[in-house]
């Protein structure tokens, strides 16, 4: 039996429609939305919206107009993500598949194809409630912050990469593949936004899951961004307040110093004279989950291999080791982390 479909167009339509409606409703006949009229919001996207504005602007009065408008774009960015039939119509496992990615966004979508199709879409369970009812506040400490969405918009001509951006059931975020040019990274959780630039200060874009990590817990130093999971290509993370992520059951490890080749999960390949001097005062770093171990150099620390027995001390003294290879020549060596010895 053929799929029930709605036209793309139509669906956003009425998208905008009913928020308009839903925020004119909420703002009680006035312009704006006020503390007392969002706290009789029902639960569900346009509540999350005006939480994130009112947040990102503290003291500036949010407008009914603005929230439909930003609720709606919202929709529409992620509806696009999951239109896998081509961009002229939307079925009911997309609509589903947008629930999964946005739960408040898929609850708005499925309203609107039940309107015009006259078809119900039953969501998946685990969509069902997408925010909590009480109004937004600080999160529990020892709470993990739920990803409402997340979005990875190339900068430029080069859409050539195979980056892509999850965010799975239970409200964590996966990142896949390799970006091949600049990219803008949003990352939405309950009540705000984390926004990462195109490149870093120095002008290098995004490239791989490792670095993905680094620039998000850069711009966001109030939270722990720990990482579950690492393997080639693929990284799971997620968000608490600062202070209070649990450690992983297995640290997935990466590697983000300068000057060593093939950087990778859980170790790397050094090539060249280790017993080269190195110059005072360089700083190599090595990132456990959300550990970072900086080995300097001056003193006693002197050249790579020096670098590689220094890392190994610190994980050490926090219950991991680390194998170190320095062969026969000192032409080339390796260094990889496991976990510490009972």
């Amino acid at each position: 039996m053929p799929s029930i479909t709605a036209k793309t167009s139509d669906v956003i339509t009425k998208v905008r429609s009913e928020l308009t409606k839903q925020a004119r409703k909420a703002a009680g006949g006035d312009t704006s939305i006020s503390k007392k009229d969002e706290k009789k919001m029902e639960p569900g996207l346009l509540r999350e919206v005006v939480a994130e504005q009112r947040s990102e602007a503290p003291g500036r009065s949010v407008k009914a107009a603005q929230v439909a408008e930003a609720a709606a774009t919202r929709v529409e960015e992620l509806l696009a993500e999951v239109n896998q039939r081509g961009p002229t119509s939307v079925s009911q496992s997309e609509v589903k598949q947008l629930a999964q990615r946005d739960a408040g966004a898929g609850h708005v979508v499925a309203r609107a194809y039940e309107m015009i199709t006259g078809k119900k879409i039953e969501l998946p369970t685990d969509a069902v409630a997408p925010i909590d009812p009480t109004p937004p506040g600080p999160t529990p400490a020892g709470t993990a912050i739920a990803v409402r969405s997340a979005a990875l918009t190339p900068i430029g001509d080069d859409t050539s990469g195979d980056m892509k951006l999850d965010v799975l059931a239970d409200g964590t975020l996966q990142i896949k593949g390799r970006a091949a040019g600049p990219h803008e990274l949003k990352v939405k959780l309950a009540g705000r936004t984390i926004t990462v630039p195109p490149t870093d200060p120095a002008g290098h874009p995004l490239w791989r899951g490792r670095e993905v990590i680094e620039r998000l817990r850069a711009a966001a130093p109030d939270l722990d961004v720990r990482v579950t999971k690492f393997t080639s290509g693929k990284a799971v993370v997620d968000f608490w307040p600062a202070g209070t992520a649990p450690a992983p059951e297995h640290p997935p490890v990466f590697i983000t110093a300068a000057g060593f080749e093939k950087p990778g999960p859980l170790s790397i390949n050094v090539n060249g004279p280790r017993s080269t001097p190195l110059s005072d005062g360089q700083t190599f770093t090595l990132v456990v989950d959300n550990q970072r171990f900086d080995a300097r150099t001056g003193g006693d620390i002197n050249n790579v291999a020096d670098v590689l027995y220094e890392w190994r001390r610190q994980l050490r003294a926090i219950g991991l080791d680390a194998d170190v290879k320095i062969y026969g020549d000192d032409s080339y060596g390796s260094f990889k982390v496991k976990p510490g010895q009972d």
